[in-house]
Formats: C-alpha cells, structure tokens, sequence
C-alpha cells in the first residue's frame, strides 16, 4: 500500500480553506475523513499530465482547479491554482507558526534587508512572513508570496499563527500562484525575495485548465497476449489467456473471471 514518507515541512503543514467566515469551523456531525458537506466543499476529481497532478475542487461553491509542485531551482513549495468566478470571497491558510512572540510582518521583495513592516494587513505584491525570535536575526521563518493575477489579494495573519490570503469575489476567472518556503536564516528570506523577483522578470504562469486532457501516454508499452476459447457445449468452460512474457510497468495481473451470459 502506497505510503507518504519523509517529514513534514515545519509552518506548512497547513494548508485549509476557511467555512462559514472561519477556519475553526465546527466538525462535529462530519466522518473522521469526511465527506465534508458540499456547500462548503466538493470534490471533483484529479488530472494526469506527464509527471504533473491536478486537482479539481469547489470551495464554497467557486471552482479552483490546483496544481502543486516543487519550485525549480529553490526549495519551495508552489501551487498554481486557476479559481472560478463567485460572488463570495475565500480565505486560505497558506501556513502556520505555533508558539508566543512570533514575529509576523511583510517584506517588500525588492528589499535588501529584513526589514519587516507589521500592518494588520498587506496587498499580496509583498511576502507575507512569520518568524522566531521577534527581534534580531532570524532562527527560524515561513514565508509566502504570490505571483500572477494578484490584484486585490490581500494578505493577513490571525491569533493562530495563521498566515491568511483572501482572494476577492470576482466576476471573472483568476490565474495565479502561491510560494511557500520554510527556512532559518535572513540570507533565506532574502534569497526567497530574489526569486520572487525573477519570476515576475520571467512572467511565466502555467495554466492548470490547458492540462486536463491528458499529455504523452504515460505507459507506452503494449501487452501482447493470445487467447482460447473452451470447446465443447457444457454448462461451465474455461477459458484460456495467456499472461504476457513482458509486464509493462510491472503491472500485477488478476486473472480469474467468472462470467455467465445469457
């Protein structure tokens, strides 16, 4: 059975969409692994395409299509997220750092220094940061960004340890991604906001709608086999297959069919 190995990146375990104006909402009369209701979130399915994966969801009745990855060429966490139009804004908890005295505050990526401004809240142009200890260098961080339709989103932090995007309600579709990056030192936050700078530089954006029909075959490999039908005319008979020498994709074949026609 398939396993999920490795550790947990400290600050982004979180990842939770808020319901009901909250991300404490209550799940009292919800199954230990759901289904969640539907108002609040329904499930659509996933998309294979190549080595990329997409997800297919509506939260709160706003169709997001998500395709998470591993940024190239730095160690972050990026997940591009196409969000349908809707008439109701979301709030999504990107990350989150327990414990007291926090530092929790925005950086501007042009900036040369660790210099963080802690307003309530920021436009989502700056890296929303949260960081231990308050003062002096730091010794441990979470930061997130966005690239991409940015316009109106906004960046906030909650009495959880949260850091909160909230993306507006809109009459049209929005494109665009979410960085998160964990790490220990100012030179790491620094280097978080240089990549953020050459990305907009880039201005690249995968769209996750242009791969839901599928790419390259991802098991090219034909199985060849032959096949014998029973003779005679009694009630039961066998049927013959023959497994193929090659297995393609080490593929476990389950053989035994019991079928009755009329």
């Amino acid at each position: 059975v398939p396993e999920i190995e490795g550790d947990a990146i400290s600050g982004l375990q979180s990842w939770r969409w808020a319901h009901d104006g909250g991300f404490d909402y209550s799940t009292e009369d919800l199954l230990p692994r759901g289904p969640m209701p539907a108002k609040w979130m329904e499930y659509r399915g996933h998309y294979l395409h190549g080595s990329k994966a997409v997800l297919s969801y509506a939260i709160n009745g706003r169709g997001v299509l998500e395709m998470p990855a591993k940024s190239p060429g730095f160690r972050a966490i990026v997940h591009t997220l196409r969000v349908a139009p809707g008439s109701q804004a979301l709030q999504l908890s990107v990350a989150q750092l327990e414990g007291e005295g926090a530092r929790l505050g925005f950086l501007d990526p042009k900036s040369a220094t660790v210099n963080l401004q802690s307003a309530g809240k920021s436009s989502s142009e700056r890296l929303a940061v949260m960081g231990f200890p308050a003062k002096g260098p730091l010794e441990r961080f979470v930061a997130a960004a966005t690239f991409g339709d940015s316009d109106g989103l906004d960046w906030s932090f909650d009495g959880q340890g949260r850091a909160i995007l909230t993306i507006p309600a809109s009459k049209k579709s929005r494109l665009f991604q979410v960085i998160r990056y964990s790490a220990k030192t100012d030179a790491q936050l620094l280097s978080m906001a240089g990549y953020l700078r050459h990305l907009k530089l880039k201005n690249a954006l995968p769209d996750p709608a242009k791969l839901l029909r599928g790419g390259k075959l991802r098991w090219p490999e034909v199985a060849t086999t032959k096949g014998s039908l029973g003779k005679g005319d009694a009630p039961y008979l066998m049927d013959t297959l023959t497994l193929p020498a090659k297995k393609p994709g080490k593929v476990w074949f389950r053989t035994s069919s019991l079928a009755f026609f009329p």
